[in-house]
């Protein structure tokens, strides 16, 4: 008797299952079709060389769920807005929740940066755009072609295409375009903490604050990497590993791989302290974590980058660099304050800037 009973219990349990997934389902494509962005009846104002209408379009776009093979995953769904277009996670979901390889960084002031994404593989935004929308991982797009007939169907894209362009017509040109630009428009507005006490000469930050200032701009050496006032971004080997499993730049098709093994790009520090997980892997959960690597952890690798390696004394006047990975032998009030700094470069006001949240969330 009592089997029988759980026999019952558990197809019930099953078809209710089933059944609630069903609803679910129908659910999720009723939204689908009955969604539409919600923009502000004139464009918002962008600064970029293209038209504002043209980086509304890429703004739609960016969150567009449609983009992927199965209508659940746009670009903003990794990149989120409050934590500085990044996710808050080792590494991201994409497509019928796979992990991606690497880390999601934060985007910030791209357009002043010499390579994308963290190997640099993409030198400008229009390379940059379809490459997440193809990736088998993250959106899964097979044919990028595909997308223009997808994009013909949905119904609030036409009057978009024509604000934007002067037709309806959607090509991967316009696609991209639309999209680059609105990447362009995430540009910093120097609104941080730091950026606000540039005309003070910091007079707006703590003690602690500025004595992270000092460390870094002198003893920590940390400017010499990252420029606070301009946002461009180089590529380094910080030391991370004697051997990289993920070679960064070393692993791409026709580079100098074993010169370029872990060599990764050097990212903004804009909104740093929104965007952690750091580094390609996302090994390190804390900025804590991050100073203390460069303060006592930089491995000796033979391509670490020279300005992480130990100086000597002048010799005829010239710099001698050694092979040894640098120690800062910071004090703890000294990483306290290089932590509290770079905190200091926080824009709260960008993470909440209505020109580029997701027009679809009501």
């Amino acid at each position: 008797m009592k089997t029988k009973v759980k026999i019952i219990l558990s197809s019930s349990l099953i078809i209710f299952a089933v059944f609630t997934s069903c609803k679910k389902t129908k659910s999720s494509d009723s939204t689908l079709l009955s969604r539409e962005p919600v923009l502000p009846a004139s464009s918002y104002q962008y600064n970029g060389n293209v038209s504002n209408e043209t980086t509304t379009l890429g703004r739609v776009l960016f969150y567009e769920v449609q983009l992927s093979a199965n209508n659940t995953v746009s670009c903003g769904t990794c990149h989120i807005q409050a934590l500085g277009f990044s996710d808050g996670k080792k590494f991201s979901r994409g497509l019928a929740d796979k992990l991606t390889e690497r880390n999601t960084p934060g985007i910030t002031n791209e357009a002043a940066s010499r390579g994308l994404f963290w190997d640099s593989r993409a030198q400008n935004f229009e390379d940059l755009v379809l490459r997440p929308v193809t990736n088998h991982t993250e959106m899964g797009i097979l044919d990028v072609n595909t997308l223009t007939s997808k994009l013909q169907n949905i119904k609030y894209y036409n009057q978009l295409f024509i604000n934007a362009f002067g037709d309806n017509q959607v090509t991967i040109e316009r696609i991209q375009l639309s999209m680059a630009s609105f990447l362009s428009a995430l540009q910093r507005p120097h609104r941080s903490k730091y950026e606000q006490g540039m005309a003070k000469q910091h007079a707006n930050l703590n003690t602690i604050e500025q004595i992270g200032m000092d460390v870094f701009n002198q003893k920590g050496k940390c400017n010499s990497c990252h420029s606070l006032s301009f946002g461009w971004s180089d590529a380094a080997n910080i030391g991370l590993e004697l051997s990289y499993i993920d070679k960064g730049m070393g692993g791409l098709n026709g580079a100098n791989q074993e010169a370029q093994e872990g060599v990764f790009r050097i990212p903004d520090l804009y909104n740093i302290a929104l965007t952690g997980p750091y580094m390609h892997d996302g090994r390190f959960n804390t900025l804590e974590q991050v100073v203390e690597h460069y303060n006592s952890g930089v491995k000796r690798h033979k391509n670490l980058d020279w300005r992480l390696r130990n100086i000597g004394p002048l010799v005829n006047n010239a710099m001698v660099i050694s092979d040894e990975a640098q120690k800062l032998n910071l004090t703890d009030l000294e990483k306290k304050g290089l932590v509290a700094f770079l905190k200091t470069l926080t824009d709260w006001e960008y993470t909440n800037d209505p020109r580029y949240n997701n027009p679809f969330i009501k």
